[in-house]
């Protein structure tokens, strides 16, 4: 293995060293890019959109939140290629599929710093929490971006990136909505910069009455509440011009209640979840020579807790059982970035990170009682990478990658990438393509899960999943950047897949190819009006058996209206299509998910330059429909409230 890597490097160069911009006579562009064009995730590296290779989808707070909505979740909904299933209404948990992989297959992060919780089966991270509190933007990066970022990002990649206080007085900012199902929410925050440091701040809290997680159509009318807080703050701090320290928080609390299940009788009157999470983040950029070298060194640490209590009650007398998770998560980097020419970047990166987790369970029943543990255990991951980005003609970006990964327990993961941007100024047209590969490291309880009654369950001797992503695309300006249309094919083929076997445990089995075309448009029709809206056809299936995968839909589609009248009133409505997919319900019968479709509708009113009102509707046309089968979906609803800046 090392002398592959020391042959893959040396490859590596010579295609890159003799491409340097120093050597075309090129003078980099100083002209200054407007910040939402701007995208980090790609590359590690603030760039524009139209130089990166990747297909990359942002997501503007402040667009996103002006009529109301704050779930981050529910903004993903429309990002092209991307699939949110959640088991019924607010608190309950939600995945997110890129490109049709598995949830777990999602590196979440909040400012480069890793959210994904190692005490889950499959170290995934649960959207239902996530709100826009203290957010600036979110980041969507779809295809394999483990060469940047590790385990985890096998399908891609959701960045989160924080606020920074850029205000010479302290700003203060608030909101507070009410609505049906005895919701309430409000937050309150302040951001600035004094000096030479810089801070912003958010808490918020929530609480609604919510809905039967399980779907009221079957007989279940118990309404299951949510509570939920969260803080996320940023600071920073620049000592000297080449020195820059910064500090990224988050805290998030809450209780939801749950039913046993979705489908007929899986009501349940007092069955709660209480979870904690904490990130602790810290950052260190120092330049040398005059910016043509900078360290960046990230330490992070973050917990998880999760308790569940389902207490004996009149329709289970009989049946208790209390569950208990704690786990954390240590991760230090360093990367040196080295600027070898005006439009040539290299970056040479050392990560590592530990997780550690332990658990258990308890339950009692009328066969008796019984209890699992996993007494705390843990796994390390180190690696090495090297990321070059350079620019061998005027319009031609190109991102080159490569990084070997070595976990404590499992085989050596070699990934890497390349990503091309071409854009033909004449016409307005961008030509882009990118392939990767991808791993993902078995979780704490794949590898230890305790054996049960019927045989084990752990297995120590898995290995990394595996993918192999590719797509090809074209953006294409209209009418002096009015209107934007894009296109692009994705293909990623999935090896490895961790599955479970009764009686056997967990074993690398599965295997899976994916494919489809994702179509968008953005049209700037008036300054005031714009119409936007994406399509995506998806063909996931298991590459063995040629079955279709769970919970993929065919066809998608999103369509969203805002028009801003008066420059005080904003109308914002939205239309989303989810087709049929395939599913397992009741267990263990296949079955057809139906087809439904959600809108909603929002209004802003700017009564001044520190205070908005609003009001939204969602699910518009009161539409019944499943999120995942046997499961809610919110009906009709409206919330009113107000935004203000002081």
């Amino acid at each position: 293995m090392k002398k592959s890597l020391i042959l893959l490097s040396s490859i590596f160069w010579l295609l890159v060293c003799p491409l340097s911009p120093e050597e075309t006579g090129e003078k980099e562009d100083e002209t200054p890019i407007p910040e939402h064009h701007l995208v980090i995730t790609p590359s590690k590296t603030l760039r524009a959109e139209q130089e990166v290779g990747n297909s990359v989808s942002t997501l503007l707070s402040g667009e996103e939140t002006r009529t109301g909505n704050w779930k981050v979740v529910e903004a993903l909904k429309e990002v092209p290629g991307l699939t949110v299933n959640q088991n019924g209404g607010p608190g309950q948990t939600a995945g997110v599929m890129i490109r049709g992989g598995n949830s777990e297959h999602s590196l979440v992060m909040l400012d480069g710093f890793k959210l994904n919780d190692p005490t889950t089966v499959g170290r995934t991270f649960d959207f239902a929490d996530l709100n826009f509190g203290n957010v600036q933007r979110v980041e969507v990066v779809r295809g394999p971006l483990s060469t940047l970022y590790g385990s985890d990002a096998l399908g891609g990649v959701i960045n989160l990136i924080t606020c920074k206080g850029n205000t010479s007085r302290p700003r203060f900012s608030f909101s507070a909505e009410g609505g049906m199902n005895s919701t309430f929410r409000g937050s309150a925050g302040i951001s600035g910069a004094a000096g030479r440091t810089h801070y912003s701040l958010e808490l918020s809290h929530l609480t609604t009455g919510g809905i039967s997680a399980a779907a009221e159509k079957y007989g279940n009318t118990e309404a299951d509440g949510y509570r939920h807080s969260s803080l996320t703050g940023r600071f920073g701090y620049t000592p000297r011009e080449n020195l820059e320290f910064s500090l990224i928080t988050r805290f998030s609390a809450g209780r939801v209640d749950l039913d046993n299940g979705g489908g007929v009788g899986m009501d349940d009157p007092n069955y709660t979840q209480d979870s904690q999470s904490w990130l602790l983040g810290a950052r260190a950029r120092v330049r040398y020579a005059d910016g043509k070298w900078e360290q960046d060194i990230r330490v992070s640490c973050s917990g998880n807790d999760r308790r569940l209590e389902n207490p004996v009650d009149e329709l289970h007398p009989l049946d208790s059982a209390t569950y208990d998770y704690h786990g954390g998560l240590l991760n230090l980097e360093l990367n040196n970035r080295f600027r070898i020419g005006p439009r040539h970047q290299l970056q040479v990166g050392l990560g590592y990170e530990r997780e550690n987790g332990d658990a258990l369970e308890e339950y009692q029943s009328m066969w008796g009682a019984g209890s699992s543990r996993l007494d705390p255990v843990d796994a390390g991951l180190a690696g090495v990478f090297l990321h070059d980005t350079f620019q061998p003609l005027k319009n031609l970006h190109v991102d080159l990658g490569l990084r070997l990964d070595h976990h404590s327990t499992v085989d050596y993961a070699l990934t890497y990438n390349l990503a091309l941007s071409y854009l033909l100024e004449e016409t307005g047209t961008q030509g882009k393509f990118s392939l990767g590969t991808g791993f993902k490291a078995p979780s704490l309880y794949h590898l230890y899960a305790p054996a049960s009654a019927w045989g084990p369950i752990g297995n120590a001797d898995l290995q990394p999943e595996q993918s192999l992503g590719w797509d090809l695309g074209i953006r294409q300006s209209l009418f002096g950047k009015r209107l934007i249309l894009g296109c692009s094919y994705f293909q990623t083929d999935y090896s490895e897949l961790i599955d479970f076997a009764f009686g056997i445990g967990y074993v690398n089995v599965k295997e899976a190819i994916i494919r489809g075309l994702e179509f968008g448009f953005d049209s700037r029709i008036t300054n005031d009006l714009n119409l936007k809206g994406n399509y995506t056809y998806m063909q996931a299936e298991n590459s063995l058996t040629g079955e279709a995968l769970l919970r993929r839909p065919e066809h998608q589609g999103n369509l969203r209206v805002r028009w801003d009248l008066f420059n005080r009133v904003t109308l914002d409505t939205g239309i989303h299509y989810r087709g049929e997919c395939r599913d397992v319900f009741p267990y263990p019968t296949l079955t057809t998910a139906p087809a439904y479709t959600l809108v909603d509708f929002g209004l802003s009113y700017h009564l001044n330059s520190d205070l908005d009102l609003f009001v939204r509707a969602d699910n518009l046309l009161d539409v019944e429909y499943e999120p995942v089968l046997g499961f809610g979906g919110w009906g009709f609803s409206v919330f009113t409230g107000l935004r203000g800046r002081l």
